[in-house]
């Protein structure tokens, strides 16, 4: 039997391949895709959130919003259409807590990046995660793609990797594992 313990706080982290880039085997190649968004704040480019690193919060390799926008958008734009059926979204500047990321969204495709239809099931009004695997029923044809960020976690929203999929099943994670550190503990 296990001792009782009263838990005043407990740290989840995450432990594994974190230290370098994590290059996404099966994810179309976004090195000739052109990236842009509606604000960017300095220090982050749009690009950084293409640059094949999942698990890097440095400034350089994310994409963040200027802070208190209304609405922020990013978007990507491939040199030809692309077939898509699914987009792995990692968000947020920290490590192991959700904070500033993208909290009420949408994504969209367009042909021709001026008429956009949302991706209906990739509508997300409370974001929880810091890792997102949208899929949609129907593959489309899309020229450009992007994320409309209606609200964010705290005063704005950063994408620190975009990774898009003709087939979702071929996401693939490093090794990794959740630690629960119970720091502080009272015994009974």
């Amino acid at each position: 039997m296990f001792p009782s313990t009263h838990c005043r706080m407990c740290v989840i982290s995450l432990a594994g391949i974190l230290d370098h880039p994590c290059r996404a085997v099966g994810a179309l190649d976004m090195r000739a895709a052109v990236t842009t968004a509606s604000t960017t704040a300095s220090g982050t480019t749009p690009a950084g959130a293409k640059d094949g690193d999942r698990f890097s919060v440095a400034p350089a390799g994310c994409w963040r919003g200027a802070d208190r926008s209304e609405s922020w958008w990013w978007q990507v734009e491939f040199p030809e259409p692309q077939v898509v059926s699914a987009v792995l979204q990692v968000n947020g500047d920290q490590p192991t807590v959700l904070a500033h990321a993208p909290r009420r969204y949408v994504w969209q495709w367009s042909a021709d990046g001026r008429t956009w239809s949302d991706l209906k099931e990739t509508a997300t009004q409370d974001e929880r995660r810091l890792f997102r695997l949208h899929r949609w029923e129907e593959p489309c044809r899309a020229r450009y793609l992007r994320i409309v960020i209606h609200q964010a976690t705290g005063a704005a929203p950063v994408l620190r990797e975009v990774e898009v999929y003709t087939d979702p099943s071929q996401v693939s994670f490093p090794d990794w594992i959740i630690a629960v550190s119970t720091t502080t503990e009272n015994q009974n």
